[in-house]
């Protein structure tokens, strides 16, 4: 039933992109996934695009050089779902930008904007060691400066 609903509602609002994530640091070529909800009618007949300068201006955002070689298409990610995937072939040395992204489809179109924020090579793999922790994937207890973030309010700190 909850499958039936969400599929409906998908047909009914069109195509929508989603969560952004980045393997890429800065002064590397940026490899970018953004989740991508749709219906099997509209995977069909979905293209992705970098947003045009025009679109950027109308959109009030910068146009950052770089953004000119980007190049976007749908993919499949390792579970088999369904991303757009931005790619750049030059390493991006600018830490922060705004990213467009265009989707469209044969019913139907739309845009969205980010703001990606890429961090420096040595901060990267604890990045992703933290996500990983959020995650569920592994979790550990730190005491930092004599404080459990595990402690009830009231016990006795430990102290190591």
């Amino acid at each position: 039933m909850f499958l039936l609903l969400f599929s409906w509602l998908v047909k009914a609002t069109g195509a929508t992109l989603g969560e952004l994530e980045t393997t890429s640091a800065l002064g590397q070529p940026l490899e970018i996934k953004i989740v991508v909800s749709a219906d099997s009618e509209q995977l069909t007949s979905l293209v992705a695009r970098v947003g045009s300068m025009e679109s950027y201006q109308r959109s009030g955002l910068v146009y950052s050089g770089f953004i000119a070689d980007l190049r976007a298409w749908v993919d499949k990610n390792s579970s088999g779902q369904t991303v757009v995937k931005v790619v750049s072939i030059n390493p991006i040395t600018v830490p922060v930008f705004d990213l467009l992204i265009d989707l469209s489809w044969s019913e139907g179109r739309t845009t969205n904007s980010y703001t990606v924020f890429l961090d420096t090579p040595d901060i990267l793999p604890a990045r992703q060691s933290f996500s990983a922790r959020e995650s569920g994937e592994f979790v550990t207890s730190e005491v930092v400066d004599g404080v459990d973030p595990d402690s009830k309010e009231g016990e006795e700190p430990v102290v190591s």
